[in-house]
């Protein structure tokens, strides 16, 4: 099973991805997508197996919250 992080989760060009992404994949064995987004209200749409709330790209935190997840 390969692992996919999807940043930006719950925005639409994100959500059109994960969702080729199911639709190439039914049964759910060949990925397991985690998803990050900085926006508390757009977070709720992701379509993953795992969602976080990050920090902004442009905040010093950004890059060890994603290395804490990867």
């Amino acid at each position: 099973m390969k692992k996919i992080l999807a940043t930006a989760c719950g925005g639409p060009s994100t959500l059109s991805f994960t969702r080729s992404l199911r639709d190439s994949d039914p049964t759910k064995e060949k990925y397991y997508i985690v998803g990050i987004d900085c926006d508390k209200y757009n977070i709720h749409r992701a379509e993953v197996d795992k969602s976080y709330l990050c920090p902004r790209a442009t905040e010093p935190e950004y890059i060890p919250f994603i290395k804490k997840i990867i």
